[in-house]
């Protein structure tokens, strides 16, 4: 993912050294925002887990908790 802008930063810079620099930090946070995303997705394995071996003890709070990932998911994906 942050190839692209690093193969494409040399040509752009020739036109506009600021846009070609902005492009490959925008990049960078497009990347990091991918990254937040998978690992809140893989969160819910570890939290599934939990839920199974603990389902009559702390099942809403497990529940209010996995709402709470999926809409921070939702509301990064929506910003990707």
């Amino acid at each position: 993912m942050i190839f692209i802008p690093i193969s494409l930063f040399p040509v752009a810079r020739k036109n506009n050294e600021n846009l070609a620099s902005s492009y490959i930090v925008f990049r960078a946070l497009e990347g990091m925002l991918f990254i937040y995303i998978a690992i809140k997705s893989l969160s819910f394995i570890s939290l599934s887990k939990v839920y199974i071996n603990e389902a009559t003890q702390n099942a809403s709070y497990l529940q209010s908790l996995g709402s709470s990932i999926h809409s921070e998911i939702y509301w990064a994906t929506i910003i990707y």
